[in-house]
């Protein structure tokens, strides 16, 4: 079904869960539906009109993941590494350290729907950044994080992941020498670039340790 697909796109993007709503039309005796499908902040709504809801939901789900698979085409990968956040704590809170200020601060909400829907606040360099609905409090968390980062470096953010994301060692990256927003600390986004391939270099050292761990222990059985 295309709601699994889509589904399954924002798991994998580190994004909310797509959110339906379904509006009612025709008689009372024999009812015709037409859905919309809010993702990424993006609302898309179909045209059509179903007997049943599942079929209203996955028509809207279908336009929704064609028109996503069209931009990201013309997009380019770089922006599908701007909607991962799943480090984006650990970044902020390594800024936070290299910029000898306070670290950030999380406020997370839970409010009372069908399933749990968490929304988070982070306090950083006293300004605050509320985050999208998220279905667990960590990428709540992680999403308000983002929301800092994205507002301190604009857009040099997209080319500093663009960077950390390329197969090449760390010293082949030539960081972006721009300052950061408050200029009393005296940390430049090249600290800040280095900062995110420090972090994906000892990730990927600690995923072939225990590749290799686990190599180990199969041979001993």
């Amino acid at each position: 079904m295309h709601k699994n697909k889509l589904q399954e796109y924002t798991q994998k993007s580190g994004l909310p869960l797509p959110v339906y709503t379904t509006d009612k039309g025709g008689f009372d005796h024999k009812p015709k539906f037409q859905a919309t499908v809010l993702v990424d902040g993006i609302e898309y709504r179909s045209e059509q009109r179903f007997s049943r809801i599942i079929s209203a939901e996955n028509d809207v789900a279908k336009i929704a993941f064609d028109c996503i698979k069209k931009n990201m085409k013309i997009a380019g990968p770089s922006s599908i590494h701007m909607q991962d956040p799943k480090i984006s704590k650990s970044i902020l809170y390594e800024f936070a350290v290299k910029s000898k200020v306070e670290v950030p601060t999380y406020r997370t909400t839970c409010a009372e729907e069908a399933e749990p829907v968490f929304v988070s606040t982070c306090t950083f360099k006293g300004k605050s950044y509320t985050s999208e609905m998220a279905g667990s409090k960590k990428m709540a968390e992680q999403y308000a994080a983002r929301k800092a980062i994205q507002s301190l470096l604009g857009n040099v953010l997209s080319q500093i992941i663009k960077s950390k994301t390329k197969p090449t060692p760390a010293q082949s990256i030539k960081p972006i020498a721009v300052k950061a927003e408050n200029s009393s600390d005296h940390t430049t986004t090249t600290q800040f670039g280095e900062m995110m391939v420090d972090i994906s270099e000892r990730k990927r050292r600690v995923e072939v340790n225990n590749r290799g761990a686990k190599r180990v222990r199969i041979a001993e059985y």
